[in-house]
């Protein structure tokens, strides 16, 4: 496997964008967070998103 690691390669996503539009992508801070919390390393309850009144 160590050709992987010299060859040059990378993945599309244009049928995935085709398919649910723009790529939806999350904050490195916030995606770190939840990792470390998931891991039991730190305590982190995420903000309840506001209520929307209809």
């Amino acid at each position: 496997m160590r050709y992987l690691q010299s060859t040059p390669h990378a993945l599309g996503n244009t049928r995935l964008q085709k398919l649910i539009g723009t790529e939806p992508h999350t904050h490195l801070a916030q995606a770190a967070r939840t990792a470390l919390a998931d891991l039991g390393l730190i305590r982190y309850t995420p903000a309840k998103p506001p209520l929307n009144p209809v």
